[in-house]
């Protein structure tokens, strides 16, 4: 896709959740953010956040947006132009380039696993603020370094509503770890809730320890 059926495709889309991904440097991860407008050849999305401040961000870095249009998703590498924090929602503005990439829908090896998780709702006024009298224990059935899937009590699936956010304390074999997540997916099924969460942020230490573990995953299901 060319950058300017792209660009006039997001016009369309003000207000959607799209994913900062900063690949090199310090802050490297995947962020949350926001689409907030569009100005020419020019995009601005929420200032992405790091532990409750702006995340420190520097004119002219090259990031990459990712965005689900019309049911696909979408990537795109930008260049950092400017940030305007002094408006009501502190805004980065980006100037896309090259070309408009189609992914596939699952861009990580899922593996079916058994993993003790729990679950601390995040409450919206703070963003890495936790409510911990929320916290639910659940048990991983399938797991990647996007996300992961879990069964669930009927009863419990009105916490789990499409978007809400929870941070996730994931147990592994040696170590465990606390990471964002986002629910994508949220389905009855045989009497059951199926829930889907992605990952927001995945800290390269996780990431390392989550790859090993996925990887052993793959030895013990061939």
């Amino acid at each position: 896709m060319d950058l300017t059926h792209f660009l006039s495709l997001l016009d369309k889309e003000i207000g959607k959740k799209v994913f900062v991904d900063i690949r090199a440097g310090l802050y490297k991860g995947r962020y949350p953010s926001r689409l907030e407008d569009i100005r020419k050849n020019q995009i601005a999305v929420a200032h992405p956040m790091l532990k409750g401040a702006l995340l420190p961000i520097h004119r002219s870095l090259e990031i990459v947006l990712q965005i689900e249009i019309e049911g696909s998703l979408y990537e795109v590498a930008a260049f950092i132009v400017r940030s305007s924090i002094a408006e009501q929602i502190p805004l980065l503005w980006v100037e896309p380039h090259g070309e408009v990439i189609k992914l596939q829908r699952r861009r990580f090896v899922r593996v079916p696993c058994i993993m003790k998780m729990e679950m601390f709702l995040l409450q919206e006024a703070e963003q890495f603020k936790t409510a911990r009298e929320e916290k639910i224990a659940v048990t991983a059935k399938d797991i990647s370094l996007g996300g992961c899937g879990f069964l669930l009590d009927i009863s419990k699936k009105h916490l789990f509503e499409n978007k809400r956010r929870y941070l996730c304390r994931l147990f592994l074999p040696e170590t465990e770890f606390l990471v964002p997540v986002s629910i994508m997916r949220n389905q009855e099924r045989d009497g059951r809730c199926e829930v889907g969460v992605s990952f927001d942020i995945l800290p390269i230490s996780a990431e390392k320890s989550l790859g090993n573990f996925i990887r052993q995953q793959e030895l013990i299901n061939r």
